[in-house]
This record gives C-alpha cells, sequence and structure tokens, in this order.
C-alpha cells in the first residue's frame, strides 16, 4: 500500500507560527517573540496574516515593527485598501509612540458605528492630552454600542470613570460605580479592581474625606502588590501622600521621591502631576508658572490659571540667575540681536517642539509629528529626516554658545538650559509651520506698520524668491493686506 506523505501548506505553517507566538507571548517570553519578530521579512508576510503579526508586535512592546508590517497597507501601497481593524491597530501603535494627531486622523475616518472600537481607541488618544471632556462622549458612545466585549466594556467603564472624576462631575459617578461593581473584583480582575479603588479614593479626596481616601487607598495597594501593578502602585501612592497631606495640612514633600520614581519608570504625566500638587499646596507661583509654560495641554494649563494671579504673555525658561541672556523663540534670536536663527527652519521648529513640555522627553516619531506636520510618518525614511534635524540643531548649538544643549536618552531628546542663560517662551504656543514662524518674526517687527517686501526680506533674511513665497501665502489666507501693485506694492499685517 502506497502511503502518500502530505506536507502542511504555507497557510498552515503560517497559523501555527502565530499560535506558538501567542503562547510565547502568554508565558511573558516577550524576548523570544521580539528576536523571531525582528528577524523575519516583514514586506513578505502574507496580508491576510499582517493584522495578527501587528498585534503581537504591539503587545509585547515593539511598536517600530507593528508600524512596519502594516504602513504599506495603510499607507496605499497594497491593492486592497486598508480594514477597519488594521487602522485601529497602525493608530493605537502611533499614539503609543507619540504621534497622537496621526493617529487621531485614521481612528475618525473609520465609522465606529459599524466599529465601536474606534470610539474607545478615540477616547485614549484624548486622555493621552488630558482631554477628559471629549473623552467622555466617546466612551459613553463606545458603550452604548451592541456587541461589546464584557472585559472590554469594563475597561471603558473604568475609563469613563476616571474621566468623569478628573472632570469632577460627581452627579454621575454613582450609576458608573454601581455598574462596574457588579463585574469588576479582587479575584477576577484584580488591576481593574484596583483602579476603581484609586479612582474611588480620588473622589473621597475632592469631598474632603480624608480617612476614606486613606482606607481605600491601603486596600488598593495591597491588590496591586499582589498583581505587581508597578504603574497603578506609583499612582496609589500619590495619592496617598496627597489625602494624607490635606488630612495633616502639611506640604507633601514625599511627592518629591514620587516624582523621582516617576521619571524613573517614564511616567511622565505622573511627575508632571506631582509637580502641580507641590506647587498648588505651597501656592507656589512660580513653580507654578513653570509647570504652566512646560506643559503643551490647554485643558491642563486652564486647570493652573486658576490657581494664578495673572498669566504674562512670555516667560523665561532659565537656569540660575539670568547672567547671559535671553533667546526669544517667537523672533528666532536672542534679545541682544547676537544670536540669530532662520525663522521657520528645521532648527528654529526642532527647538520650539523641544521647548514644550518640560516633563515628557520628545520621541522620534513625536518630533516628526510636529516637524512635518503634513507628512505621515514612514518607519523606514522618516526618522532619518529628524536625525538629520537634530544633528544640525546639535551643531548650531554648540557652535553659537546658544542658552540650552540638546541631550538624547534612549532614543527620546530635550533640552537643558545652560546656568545663566533663558529661553523666551510665549504665552499662545507657538507653531511649527514654517510659515506661521515666518509671519510672527514679521510680525514681531512690523505689527501695525506698512512695509514692502524689500524690507519684510530685510527682517526675515532670506532671498527675495522665499519672502515673495510667504507674502503671497499669507494674502491668500487673510493673514496680510495688499495695498498696490508690482515695485509700488505695499503690505499690512492683519491683527
Amino acid at each position: 500500500m502506497l502511503i502518500v506523505k502530505i506536507e502542511p501548506s504555507s497557510f498552515v505553517r503560517s497559523f501555527r507560527m502565530i499560535q506558538d507566538l501567542e503562547n510565547l507571548v502568554r508565558s511573558g517570553q516577550f524576548a523570544k517573540v521580539a528576536e523571531f519578530l525582528r528577524s523575519m521579512k516583514l514586506g513578505k508576510i502574507a496580508r491576510m496574516e499582517q493584522l495578527a503579526y501587528a498585534n503581537i508586535a504591539t503587545r509585547i512592546g515593539d511598536l517600530r515593527i507593528a508600524l512596519r508590517i502594516l504602513n504599506p497597507t495603510i499607507r496605499g501601497q497594497t491593492s486592497e485598501p486598508p480594514t477597519p481593524e488594521e487602522k485601529i491597530q497602525y493608530a493605537n501603535a502611533l499614539r503609543k509612540l507619540g504621534a497622537v494627531s496621526e493617529a487621531e486622523e485614521i481612528l475618525r475616518s473609520i465609522d465606529a458605528r459599524a466599529l465601536p472600537e474606534a470610539f474607545l481607541h478615540l477616547a485614549f488618544c484624548l486622555v493621552s492630552r488630558w482631554e477628559y471632556v471629549e473623552a467622555i462622549s466617546l466612551l459613553e458612545s463606545f458603550l452604548a454600542s451592541p456587541g461589546v466585549a464584557p472585559y472590554r466594556r469594563s475597561v471603558a467603564q473604568v475609563n469613563l470613570l476616571a474621566a468623569l472624576v478628573h472632570e469632577q462631575r460627581h452627579d454621575e459617578v454613582s450609576g458608573v460605580l454601581m455598574e462596574l461593581q457588579k463585574v469588576v473584583g479582587p479575584t477576577e480582575t484584580p488591576l481593574l479592581h484596583g483602579n476603581v479603588l484609586e479612582l474611588r479614593a480620588q473622589l473621597a479626596i475632592q469631598t474632603r474625606e480624608w480617612d476614606s481616601a486613606i482606607s481605600l487607598l491601603a486596600e488598593a495597594a495591597a491588590l496591586m502588590r499582589q498583581a505587581d501593578g508597578s504603574v497603578g502602585s506609583l499612582q496609589i501612592d500619590k495619592w496617598r501622600v496627597v489625602a494624607m497631606a490635606e488630612k495633616e495640612r502639611r506640604a507633601p514633600i514625599e511627592l518629591r521621591t514620587i516624582q523621582k520614581r516617576a521619571i524613573e519608570q517614564g511616567q511622565w504625566e505622573a511627575a508632571r502631576d506631582c509637580e502641580y500638587h507641590l506647587a498648588k499646596f505651597a501656592q507656589d507661583e512660580p513653580s507654578l508658572l513653570r509647570l504652566y509654560f512646560g506643559t503643551p495641554y490647554g485643558s491642563y494649563r486652564r486647570k493652573i490659571e486658576k490657581l494664578v494671579r495673572e498669566v504674562p504673555d512670555t516667560w523665561d525658561w532659565s537656569f540660575g540667575p539670568l547672567s547671559e541672556g535671553s533667546f526669544d523663540l517667537a523672533r528666532a534670536a536672542s534679545l541682544d540681536g547676537s544670536l540669530q536663527l532662520k525663522a521657520g527652519h528645521m532648527s528654529h521648529r526642532l527647538l520650539i517642539a523641544l521647548s514644550q513640555d518640560f516633563y515628557r522627553p520628545a520621541s522620534v516619531i513625536s518630533l516628526f509629528s510636529q516637524i512635518f506636520s503634513g507628512d505621515y510618518f514612514n518607519p523606514d525614511t522618516s526618522p532619518n529626516r529628524v536625525h538629520q534635524g537634530l544633528k544640525r540643531l546639535r551643531g548650531w548649538l554648540e557652535e553659537n554658545r546658544a542658552p540650552a544643549r540638546l541631550e538624547e536618552s534612549s532614543g527620546h531628546y530635550r533640552l537643558q538650559i545652560i546656568r545663566g542663560n533663558a529661553i523666551r517662551l510665549s504665552r499662545d504656543p507657538l507653531s511649527t509651520s514654517h510659515q506661521e514662524l515666518e509671519l510672527t518674526k514679521l510680525r514681531a517687527a512690523l505689527a501695525g506698520q506698512e512695509f514692502t517686501a524689500k524690507e519684510a526680506e530685510s527682517v526675515l533674511g532670506c532671498s527675495r524668491a522665499s519672502t515673495q513665497r510667504l507674502l503671497r501665502w499669507a494674502s491668500e489666507r487673510g493673514k496680510l493686506k495688499l495695498e498696490g501693485h508690482t515695485n509700488r506694492a505695499r503690505y499690512r499685517l492683519v491683527a
């Protein structure tokens, strides 16, 4: 009798490989999974398998691999358009890497009524910018959708509870809490239950029930220790210090230690929030203003505005007593004129992007999304564009005895102000559009007066052709009034 050996098809082999990788992920063997993914020819992965591989890469934290797998499909380099599920997976990786605006654009292109998961991921984008009000609406839409899996529903409810507590919408909290307490428990879902306890403690702090808050936080801390929830443990410790300080009417000095832990763990928003509570308790207006100008989120800034008498139009980001002078970002020049950058050029735009957040260092992808706002991130080519710009900026800083130096750690960048120097920041965040920045420089020099193209060229320090392009761009958008024609043309900036 003839026995024919049948080899498994490539589909079957690939299915088995995905299952093997899934098993490794579930057993916590992330390094083995990462080693395998990095050895693969990502461009050869079959379309029907890309989503599964990208999902695995995202779950082990190898987000750039996830982007490389899905980028050709998302950006139209394949015959078939991307599915909503592929878009969500790609947007999730973008958000986690810092390209929140691009992620949001992708998610808003999805019909969330057909795939409610898009509501949830859009809410995550907004929460990352402290925009809880709109996030509440999205989370409620997700929860009102049919067919939501029980665990995803609980995740959304915990996020909704967090948003309601943050916005102090106390009358809406009880209903969400009642729903959660039916399905979330210390045995079945210990991390979610710990999050709920922490949020109940925040609510107790807001209503000045200090003992209740401290008791809830102690219960949450014990649960997190069992569940190995290091992120949650840090937040619990932060709120415990706040509650104890409020109860005892003293400064929460232990927050400095917690802030240091947050920085070591890369929990940048927790570090920012520690600074807020320290300055709030001390009624330290200079520290609150530093926090204000070092925070790019409008909703967080509005919270600070309630605690200070007035926010100035400009503020000097300095280190130590000012002895060397201040570099005005809006004018792209030092106040004494001894140091200048070309307004709107790459180094100027990078300097602005790096001056927007004193707490969260900038990743390459977040810098790309700010500097090249009209372009989509390409994981193969975009990082080099940013690195070239950073190289030029570093060279300019070092060669010109500029007020700051560029520091890098694990692929993330921040500015360090040099003692005695300052960078002057504006209350209204500066655009990183090169046209807007050139226009800002013109406005600083020529606001309220008529000027010629030649005078604009002199202020900008660029060629006649570049000046004419800017004036035409500004005129077309109603930012500039043109009077006269040809050689007699004169311009006036619109307020």
